[in-house]
Formats: structure tokens, sequence, C-alpha cells
């Protein structure tokens, strides 16, 4: 999955993020806080240019789109995993990998979905 991680730079913040669409990529929201662009680097050193699209405080989730040519997407195969099935996520803050754990919530959320709502 290490192609699909982003470092993403904004002001003086930076962060983690992945690709879950062609040119839209997620991060936490306070990485971007207070942005409305940011820089998005791949594994390769490729940077690109994004716009922040939306911010949601309450989940502290943020999406970037970006210009991206080359922006592999996260898939998941849901016959592999079940609801409530532990899972581990990798970041990449400033000075290393950082390993974060939780469970699946849902399936097929789409990004209006976690937007709105609906």
């Amino acid at each position: 999955m290490i192609d699909q991680a982003v470092l993403i730079t904004c002001g003086d913040a930076m962060g983690a993020g992945f690709y879950i669409e062609k040119n839209l990529v997620v991060t936490a929201r306070h990485v971007v806080d207070g942005c409305t662009r940011a820089t998005v680097e791949n594994n390769n050193h490729e940077s690109s240019k994004g716009t922040v699209v939306i911010k949601k405080t309450d989940l502290d989730i943020a999406f970037i789109k970006t210009d991206s040519t080359i922006s592999p997407v996260v898939t998941v195969d849901r016959s592999s995993h079940t609801i409530g099935e532990p899972v581990s996520i990798v970041g990449a803050p400033i000075d290393g990998l950082v390993l974060s754990s939780g469970k699946v919530k849902a399936f097929n959320h789409s990004v209006s979905y976690i937007v709105t709502g609906k």
C-alpha cells in the first residue's frame, strides 16, 4: 500500500494521506487546517498541487483534489474483510512511520456520504 501513501505539506504542517479516488486524497483535517492549497508528494518524490475541497472538523478528515497524473487508489476487497475486523494503517509523519489500529466500521461509503451523511 506504500504506493498510495502520500506526504502532504500545507504551510508549516506536514502529514500523511492516501488516494481514495483518481486525483482525490484523504487526510486528517488537522493536517490542512487553515489551508486551501497543499502539496502532495508520492513515495517517488513526485509532487503535485492540490486544493483542499472538504474539511470535516467533527471527523478530523479532509479531502484534497490534486492535479497529479499518478494517483494509485487504495482498494479493499470486501469479500476478504468483515465489519468489526481489526485493521492497521501506516502513516508517514515527519520523522518515520506510525502504525495506527482500529476496526472496520463500514464499506462503500462515498465521499458524499462522509460529508453529508446521505
